[in-house]
């Protein structure tokens, strides 16, 4: 798996992380879950733990941007989630 390396420094930087986690990844994506909890069918870990820690810092950063901009994390997500969902109709 390719780890792309996104650096958060706007609303669109934070949609593109999330749209690559769902689209790319085909994560069941959700902000409040730590990339540590992801698990695969069989059991496994889904990431390494540098992956994991990679996603994991670049999440912090779209919280803190959240943060810093008084953005909505969670409507982002769901703008995402949506546009994901109802890019096929």
């Amino acid at each position: 798996m390719e780890i792309r390396d996104i650096t958060i420094n706007s609303r669109e930087d934070i949609s593109a992380f999330f749209h690559y986690l769902i689209t790319d990844l085909n994560l069941n994506f959700h902000p409040d879950n730590s990339f540590y909890d992801y698990v695969n069918p069989d059991g496994t870990t889904t990431f390494t733990e540098e992956q994991t820690d990679h996603f994991e810092a670049i999440l912090e950063g779209c919280f803190v941007y959240c943060h810093v901009e008084g953005e909505d994390i969670y409507e982002i997500g769901l703008e995402v989630f949506y546009k994901c969902l109802t890019a096929n109709d």
